[in-house]
């Protein structure tokens, strides 16, 4: 049983993670295009 629970946190953990990395990578990318000169 202990596994399980240990596998739910993970999977969740890595969830969050792939979020936020997403959204991190969006914000990065609209700062480029900002700083980007003739836009």
């Amino acid at each position: 049983m202990k596994s399980v629970s240990t596998f739910m946190v993970y999977s969740t953990t890595a969830v969050s993670l792939e979020i936020i990395g997403y959204f991190l990578k969006k914000e990065i990318i609209i700062t480029e295009l900002e700083q980007m000169p003739g836009l």
